[in-house]
């Protein structure tokens, strides 16, 4: 069966995971409080899976070009949405620094691995439309996140935020490892480039 074409499928699941992390907005005030920390102490969680993240990237930078980039990013995605399981099984704010911070650890070989790709999949005249068009997409995707935490917590609760990340962080990794063929060492194309950058225009249009 043939799977998304690359770039599209690239850019499907940026604009999953960034949505993933626009409900974390709203979870991580909440994540404090149910382990009997302030509201304000989401900064110490935000701090903590970015160190993670920047951390594990610095340590992986040169293991990561080993491996295919889409194994790498799949696997580094559906691992950070597996550990949010963890995220309400511990009480206070140290045994959840921990976890998100191990959460931030699992996405940071994926880092430089979208870097690449995405470098590898635009032609280089064409690199400004794409980027500015995928952040434009992940800038709506965070807003929708964000927007959608509120009532997820309303009808079911905090944990429900928490696994709602998880959920989309896992499924924007199965969505890379649906991509159509090999990218690794297959020269950009650039016709199939112009198709979907028209794609991707016409979704934000």
């Amino acid at each position: 069966m043939r799977g998304i074409p690359a770039l599209r499928a690239h850019v499907i699941a940026s604009v999953v995971s960034v949505a993933g992390w626009g409900v974390l907005v709203v979870g991580f005030p909440l994540y404090a409080l149910s382990v009997d920390a302030k509201a304000s102490a989401s900064g110490y969680l935000w701090a903590a899976i970015s160190l993670g993240s920047m951390v594990s990237a610095f340590v992986f930078r040169t293991r990561a070009q080993r491996l295919s980039a889409n194994t790498l990013i799949c696997c580094s995605f559906v691992a950070m949405g597996l550990s949010v399981a963890l995220w309400p099984l511990v009480d206070g704010l140290a045994g959840a620094l921990a976890l998100v911070a191990f959460t931030g650890v699992l996405e940071g070989p994926s880092l430089v691995a979208v870097v690449a790709v995405r470098q590898r999949l635009a032609p280089p005249h064409l690199r400004g439309q794409i980027f500015a068009t995928i952040f434009s997409l992940d800038l709506a995707a965070s807003a929708g996140g964000s927007a959608a935490g509120g009532p997820i917590h309303a009808a079911w609760g905090t944990t429900a935020v928490l696994a709602t990340f998880g959920v989309l962080m896992a499924a924007s990794g199965l969505v890379v490892l649906w991509t159509a063929g090999d990218i690794d060492n297959r020269p950009t194309e650039i016709g199939r480039a112009h198709v979907e950058l028209q794609s991707l225009t016409n979704l934000v249009c």
